[in-house]
């Protein structure tokens, strides 16, 4: 799993005039769950992870991160670091910029950048929780850790685009 943090809706360069450096490489994630079934299953106590990959040279260092206390069960998330395979960029679709009125719907876009040779998943940010209503069509918009957020496919070896719609929440 991939996750692409906050896409800021006030970044108004648009993602078709967006050159190589506009693009932010996104964070691959290990996702499991701490159990039994898992090769887990007892309380994880913080400290140091290092992982490897298996290679036709041997194990290679994939990642070294700081894990935090995991009780039994729980569902854990690890940041491995920024991937060299997949990138995105997002931010407003207007050519004018934001509207006047943070009430009105604006429209926003990402584009993700897949070099995998399979297809992969990429969980993006599209706003903090509760300060956005979002409009994603044809997706669910979770809460995720703070943030409202959507899994998107994109295929090996290609680059999709993504259109969604997002005003600012109705204060009280």
């Amino acid at each position: 799993l991939y996750e692409a943090g906050n896409c800021d809706p006030w970044d108004w360069i648009k993602t078709e005039d967006a050159e190589d450096e506009d693009f932010v490489a996104a964070t691959l994630l290990l996702v499991t769950k701490n159990e039994e079934k898992k090769g887990l299953g007892i309380a994880l106590p913080q400290g140091a992870m290092t992982l490897y990959e298996p290679t036709s040279r041997g194990p290679q260092l994939a990642a070294q991160v700081n894990v935090r206390d995991y009780a039994r069960g729980q569902d854990i998330e690890l940041g491995l670091g920024p991937s060299a395979q997949v990138f995105v960029r997002c931010g407003g679709a207007r050519e004018e910029g934001p509207p006047k009125d943070a009430r009105q719907w604006t429209a926003m876009r990402a584009r993700i950048t897949n070099a995998n040779p399979h297809p992969i998943t990429l969980r993006m940010q599209v706003g903090y929780a509760g300060e956005y209503d979002i409009r994603f069509p044809g997706r669910k918009v979770a809460m995720k850790n703070g943030y409202q957020t959507v899994e998107l496919t994109v295929p090996a070896n290609q680059t999709q685009v993504f259109d969604w719609k997002h005003r600012e929440a109705a204060g009280e």
